[in-house]
């Protein structure tokens, strides 16, 4: 865990190859080289976004069972675009239930995360819940300022 945090916040893939003096530049520089695991995941890729091709092909090449495999290989195939639309567009899962959904697929984090799509910068976040003290709805605003580099 603590080598692919570490790799990934101050450059390289994680696996082995690049690195800070190889001249690669880190995939999730904004995220503190101390970070966990869980801080990695949870400022570092979109797991909420829409499920691309590649990473349903990325999960296949990471399957333990054929099964799995084949039916992510005809999900990100051309010839699958009807069960694509159907799962991914529809339905939108998650990255957490795609994985569900294909439980042998099983890539190394560091492989995982470099098939997710980044997370997008936001200027605001807003949060509300029907909730509040007799049943009034509250919004919230969350601020957190995020400094990093963006190459245009």
């Amino acid at each position: 865990g603590h080598r692919v945090v570490s790799a990934l916040t101050r450059g390289g893939n994680g696996r082995g190859n690049g690195g800070a003096d190889g001249g690669e530049r880190a995939l999730y520089p904004h995220v503190p080289r101390c970070a966990t695991v869980r801080d990695l995941l949870t400022w570092g890729p979109d797991l909420t976004g829409l499920v691309r091709r590649p990473l349903l092909r990325l999960l296949a090449e990471h399957c333990g069972e054929a099964r799995d495999r084949e039916r992510l290989l005809f999900l990100s195939s051309a010839g699958g675009r009807d069960g694509f639309r159907a799962l991914v567009e529809e339905q939108r899962p998650s990255v957490a239930e795609v994985l569900a959904l294909f439980p042998s697929a099983a890539p190394p984090l560091d492989v995982l995360l470099h098939g997710l799509q980044r997370l997008a910068p936001r200027f605001y976040s807003i949060a509300n819940s029907p909730l509040g003290p007799g049943g009034m709805s509250r919004v919230r605003l969350a601020l957190t300022v995020v400094e990093a580099q963006v190459a245009l």
